[in-house]
């Protein structure tokens, strides 16, 4: 499984402190460098930010380089819960097998499914910071991501759930968050945001 990062250029600090909290025994990672909102141009049926464009634009770049294999992408602004290595191990050996996407922390707007070991069914769930992708669903997330359908605001996570909500995608996730969000700048909202799915000191 490739493990990748999504992060900006002008995100140095928040690479700084993913770097430093990352846990090694998970595997190598690589950041992947993509484009800011000065680097996109929104089709003519975009209707929320540009921000929003150009997440959703690196996330189809991601897809078409790597979409042959299973990725894990985490977000530069992620967290990860104290002793994650143990609870991530744990977690994957009772994941069900035919899960198309697997979040790693997740908020859930509707009710989710409650499954075994601390697991659950996604029905409309948000938050992109740390996800892994099976590769036989990429290529029918990538049609989705380019099609002019979306409502609402168009946010990345957004269209995640719209595709839970309607049966399009098989999403689990821990019942207990593996992964938080740090607190800061967010340059999609572009403003400052609180800390979510709190993880507590982030040690691996």
């Amino acid at each position: 499984m490739r493990i990748l990062t999504i992060t900006i250029p002008e995100a140095e600090e928040r690479r700084e402190l993913f770097t430093k909290d990352y846990p090694s025994g998970l595997g190598d990672f690589r950041f992947f460098v993509g484009k800011g909102k000065g680097d996109v141009v929104p089709p003519c049926w975009w209707v929320s930010k540009r921000t929003h464009w150009a997440l959703v634009e690196n996330y189809i770049a991601i897809f078409e380089l790597f979409g042959s294999e299973d990725l894990l992408i985490f977000e530069d602004d992620c967290t990860f819960v104290s002793g994650f290595l143990e609870k991530y191990n744990d977690f994957m050996n009772n994941v069900p097998e035919d899960a198309d996407l697997i979040y790693l922390g997740i908020l859930n707007r509707k009710p989710p499914v409650p499954l075994r070991n601390g697991i659950i069914q996604a029905t409309d769930g948000l938050y992109s910071h740390a996800i892994i992708y099976k590769r036989d669903y990429i290529p029918f997330l990538l049609k989705c991501l380019k099609a002019p359908f979306w409502i609402g605001t168009h946010g990345y996570d957004e269209r995640l759930a719209f595709l839970q909500y309607h049966s399009l995608l098989k999403a689990y996730a821990p019942e207990e968050p593996l992964c938080g969000q740090r607190a800061g700048y967010s340059f999609i909202t572009e403003n400052e945001r609180p800390a979510f799915l709190h993880t507590g000191d982030r040690k691996p």
